[in-house]
């Protein structure tokens, strides 16, 4: 009995998180970052272009992977009026942002950040599976959203970012 409630219970929490994670369109939040090189950056300030925020671990392998597709993805979509930013929340990152960055070709600002950090932007109070993207339009809203458990878009992630990025670029 004891499993079937605790099992009940983790359904229910997952559900609640999918839920939440699924109303889209919605306004994002607060986002303010110290980039990597020391520039203050507020989502505020890309205002009127599209935004595609990478919350990712420097230690996790589908975030290292993602990251080595989206550095083409940036230069070839940068010039299109796309934002990329990056923010980090392992605690772990502080250390090693730096190779993290050089070893997958990061051209995009990345950042440090913290839970706290990615509730207040995003919405998402439940539990979740790196990387997370979230697909900002011009006005600042939060368009479309897949979590690193979401193996349908993983699993050909340059031809479905690629299909975002060209729906997000219409709104």
């Amino acid at each position: 009995m004891k499993f079937l409630t605790t099992a009940l219970i983790a359904g229910l929490l997952t559900f609640a998180s999918m839920a939440a994670a699924a109303d889209t369109p919605r306004a994002g939040g607060k986002l303010e970052i110290t980039t990597l090189e020391g520039k203050q950056l507020d989502i505020k300030d890309l205002a009127g272009k599209p935004v595609l925020v990478f919350y990712f671990s420097t230690d996790c392998s589908h975030c290292q992977a993602t990251a080595r597709i989206l550095a083409p993805i940036y230069e070839e979509y940068h010039v299109k009026g796309l934002e990329i930013v990056g923010v980090t929340l392992n605690p772990t990152a502080k250390d090693n942002l730096g190779g993290f960055v050089k070893q997958f070709g990061v051209e995009f600002p990345v950042g440090l950040g913290d839970r706290a950090h990615f509730v207040e932007f995003s919405g998402v109070a439940g539990r979740f599976y790196y990387p997370y993207l979230l697909f900002v339009d011009q006005a600042g809203q939060i368009r479309e959203e897949h979590e690193g458990a979401d193996r349908a878009y993983f699993a050909d992630l340059n031809a479905s970012l690629r299909k975002s990025l060209d729906q997000l670029l219409t709104y």
